[in-house]
């Protein structure tokens, strides 16, 4: 590459070369992709460049799930190869692999271009970008009133599957539902429950179509990989804090009269704040 572009001999790209091992430190397997995106570069072969390229950026993404350094070290070091690799775009490369102004024929000025972007387009685009922030706030304002005004429910918690734990950052949660419950051939579906007055709800079974009774209330059940759940099956936390989440025995959840819920918290073994 040095001796198709003599520009790469500098200081500025010897830093981008720096970048690239330290990237293959942490991820040794991004080594042979970052190898196969510059011998694609140097041939010209453009299509395998790209495929090259989108390889190693998927390999960024999955330092996350590199355990042996926590999150904020890794989250530090990518900072600081994004910052190398931000002043190398901006102060090296314009120019630098292309011919000086002065070596460039002279061109005459285009005629002006038909406007290709009318004002419906930008009216469009424009509706479209507050149409997404009327949902996304439409959603949040949904969750905030279910919180404010959901009835409080503790669910008890089936054993905690240790090896979430050891992720670092999220611990897998496992529900006690009635014994012969599944969920096979359908996503959701609605649950009676009996409220104790401390808050804590037995799942009772799904519900049939029958009025329900005192102290009785519905609960909506999901399903993923034909595991039942109520909301999610994982609670996520700040690194380092699995000693404190192990102790959960109940869910948290507020609950509307239609059985809706929201997963707000863990509580411990007598509903006492982890």
């Amino acid at each position: 590459m040095m001796q198709r572009w003599p520009a790469l001999r500098s200081a500025w790209f010897a830093a981008l070369g720096g970048t690239a091992v330290v990237l293959c430190w942490l991820a040794p397997s991004m080594g042979p992709v970052l190898l196969m995106l510059a011998i694609c570069v140097t041939t010209g072969r453009r299509n395998l460049a790209l495929l090259a390229g989108a390889s190693a950026l998927w390999m960024v993404g999955a330092l996350y799930y590199y355990l042996y350094w926590p999150l904020a070290h890794k989250a530090l070091l990518l900072l600081g190869c994004g910052l190398a690799l931000g002043a190398i775009v901006r102060f090296a490369m314009p120019g630098a692999l292309l011919p000086a102004p002065e070596a460039l024929p002279e061109l005459q000025p285009a005629p002006a271009a038909p406007d290709t972007n009318p004002r419906w387009k930008r009216g469009l685009l424009a509706g479209a970008g507050i149409l997404a922030l009327v949902v996304a706030n439409a959603a949040i304002w949904e969750k905030e009133a279910l919180i404010s005004t959901g009835q409080v429910v503790f669910v008890e918690l089936a054993p905690v599957d240790p090896r979430s734990l050891m992720q670092g950052d999220y611990m897998t949660l496992n529900y006690a539902f009635p014994p012969d419950f599944a969920m096979v051939d359908r996503s959701r579906t609605k649950l009676v429950a009996r409220r104790a007055p401390n808050g804590v709800v037995t799942l009772l079974g799904e519900h049939d179509g029958r009025p329900l009774g005192p102290q009785e209330m519905l609960i909506e059940a999901i399903s993923k990989r034909s595991r039942p759940l109520i909301v999610t099956d994982a609670w996520y936390f700040k690194e380092g804090e699995a000693e404190r989440w192990a102790a959960a025995r109940y869910g948290e959840f507020r609950v509307d009269a239609n059985g809706k819920a929201l997963l707000v918290g863990l509580r411990g073994p007598k509903l006492e704040k982890l």
